[in-house]
């Protein structure tokens, strides 16, 4: 699938990379100033926030694309007249020439900020690498509103539970065990329902999400998918019905027994 290089381990190859070879390289390159600190007092920098738990980082890390470049930083460089990026002495780009000013700027090839996402162009999804609309397997034009098919947004939560990670802790239930539908009034009207009236949803969100990204992806039998936190298989069942290999990853025992019943 070529996601092996993203989770295979560069201390032990041909392993999966660990949990604390993970932090550790976010904990060395990606907090300022945690490095130095750790090391003043003896330590990596995992083992002082396994010690301490927290580092504060200095309070100047805004506007950073606009600090000025420094000469030290410019190092007998030049302008590119065209793009206005500014390189070093070794050719390598450290600013930005704007209305008058030499600033650093942010840390891409042109120093100014880009959208663009060589990441989506080297999993092979080129048509993805910029920002764009696209559109949803549930858009409104896929609906049809005279065989009673609405838009569905599970935005309401019960606060006292979270997803199936609850599920078990009955007394939660206790709490609060109504889950109200809010729709516009006209809609209930079409519906002959009323406030405090009693109604069952079905959704073929799932499918059609499958349909549309077999489709778009160009998915078939000598494909596979992973889902993390797969719950009882919901999802992943129409993949299966498309004769696609899936493997869920789900956290919660009964849950995932649930979903090995199921097949």
């Amino acid at each position: 699938m070529g996601v092996r290089k993203y989770f295979e381990s560069s201390e032990t190859p041909g392993k999966k990379l660990t949990v604390d070879e993970y932090y550790s390289w976010m904990f060395d390159n990606s907090v300022p100033g945690l490095k130095e600190e750790a090391a003043s007092q003896g330590l990596t920098p995992i083992q002082y926030m396994r010690r301490y738990g927290a580092f504060e980082i200095d309070g100047e890390q805004y506007d950073l694309h606009e600090r000025e470049l420094s000469n030290e930083e410019f190092d007998g460089g030049g302008i590119d007249p065209v793009t206005n990026v500014i390189r070093n002495a070794s050719s390598q780009p450290v600013g930005v020439h704007i209305e008058g000013l030499s600033l650093v700027g942010f840390s891409t090839p042109s120093r100014k900020l880009e959208f663009y996402s060589a990441t989506m162009k080297e999993w092979g999804w080129p048509e993805y690498t910029l920002p764009a609309y696209v559109k949803s397997h549930v858009h409104v034009d896929e609906l049809k509103p005279e065989e009673g098919e609405f838009a569905l947004i599970p935005t309401f939560r019960v606060p006292t539970l979270i997803h199936t990670r609850s599920g078990n802790a009955k007394w939660l239930y206790e709490i609060a065990h109504n889950n109200p539908v809010w729709m516009n009034p006209i809609d209930a009207r079409k519906l002959d329902s009323d406030t405090g009236d009693l109604v069952k949803l079905h959704t073929d969100h799932a499918k059609r999400y499958v349909d549309t990204i077999t489709e778009r992806f160009g998915y078939n039998e000598q494909s596979s998918v992973i889902e993390l936190a797969s719950n009882d298989g919901y999802l992943l069942q129409y993949f299966q019905k498309k004769h696609i290999q899936v493997l869920g990853i789900e956290p919660a025992k009964n849950v995932a027994l649930a979903a090995q019943e199921k097949g």
